[in-house]
Protein backbone atom coordinates (compact mmCIF):
# COMPACT_ATOMS: atom_id res chain seq x y z
CA UNK A 1 0.00 0.00 0.00
CA UNK A 2 2.87 2.34 0.54
CA UNK A 3 4.26 1.50 -2.85
CA UNK A 4 1.48 2.19 -4.20
CA UNK A 5 0.67 5.81 -2.72
CA UNK A 6 4.26 6.23 -3.52
CA UNK A 7 3.59 5.55 -6.95
CA UNK A 8 0.54 7.70 -7.13
CA UNK A 9 3.20 10.61 -6.50
CA UNK A 10 5.97 10.25 -8.40
CA UNK A 11 7.39 8.07 -10.77
CA UNK A 12 8.72 4.93 -9.74
CA UNK A 13 10.12 1.46 -9.97
CA UNK A 14 9.71 -1.64 -8.14
CA UNK A 15 11.38 -4.87 -9.07
CA UNK A 16 11.10 -8.16 -6.68
CA UNK A 17 11.77 -11.66 -6.74
CA UNK A 18 9.67 -13.63 -4.96
CA UNK A 19 7.97 -17.22 -5.49
CA UNK A 20 4.28 -17.04 -6.33
CA UNK A 21 3.58 -20.02 -3.90
CA UNK A 22 4.69 -18.03 -0.59
CA UNK A 23 3.86 -15.04 -1.95
CA UNK A 24 0.19 -14.62 -2.81
CA UNK A 25 -0.02 -10.94 -1.57
CA UNK A 26 2.12 -9.81 -4.22
CA UNK A 27 1.24 -9.36 -7.93
CA UNK A 28 2.64 -12.89 -9.89
CA UNK A 29 2.15 -13.93 -13.35
CA UNK A 30 -1.31 -16.11 -13.07
CA UNK A 31 -0.19 -18.78 -15.02
CA UNK A 32 2.94 -19.61 -13.23
CA UNK A 33 0.85 -18.66 -9.82
CA UNK A 34 -1.95 -21.31 -10.48
CA UNK A 35 0.41 -23.57 -11.75
CA UNK A 36 1.58 -26.05 -8.17
CA UNK A 37 5.13 -27.15 -9.76
CA UNK A 38 5.95 -23.83 -11.28
CA UNK A 39 4.47 -21.73 -8.72
CA UNK A 40 7.71 -22.85 -6.64
CA UNK A 41 9.62 -20.82 -8.77
CA UNK A 42 11.34 -17.36 -8.11
CA UNK A 43 9.37 -15.08 -10.58
CA UNK A 44 11.19 -11.67 -11.18
CA UNK A 45 8.31 -8.87 -11.62
CA UNK A 46 8.26 -5.47 -12.14
CA UNK A 47 5.97 -2.79 -11.35
CA UNK A 48 6.25 0.91 -13.43
CA UNK A 49 4.50 4.00 -12.19
CA UNK A 50 3.93 6.52 -14.66
CA UNK A 51 2.43 9.52 -13.76
CA UNK A 52 0.31 7.45 -10.91
CA UNK A 53 -0.50 4.31 -12.86
CA UNK A 54 1.00 1.08 -12.74
CA UNK A 55 2.12 -1.44 -15.45
CA UNK A 56 3.11 -5.08 -13.95
CA UNK A 57 5.40 -6.54 -16.30
CA UNK A 58 6.38 -10.44 -15.22
CA UNK A 59 10.29 -10.74 -16.54
CA UNK A 60 11.02 -14.40 -15.97
CA UNK A 61 11.51 -17.35 -13.65
CA UNK A 62 14.83 -17.69 -12.12
CA UNK A 63 16.92 -19.95 -9.64
CA UNK A 64 16.27 -18.16 -6.44
CA UNK A 65 19.86 -18.10 -5.37
CA UNK A 66 20.62 -16.42 -9.41
CA UNK A 67 22.18 -19.47 -10.83
CA UNK A 68 19.95 -19.37 -13.59
CA UNK A 69 17.46 -17.00 -15.39
CA UNK A 70 14.46 -18.00 -17.78
CA UNK A 71 12.77 -14.51 -19.44
CA UNK A 72 9.16 -14.24 -20.53
CA UNK A 73 8.25 -15.19 -23.82
CA UNK A 74 6.16 -11.97 -23.51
Amino acid sequence: QRLEALGRRRNLTWVYLEQPSTTPVLQHDKQIARDPQRSELTAVTRIDWNDGVSHVRHLGTMHPHGYWFHPSER
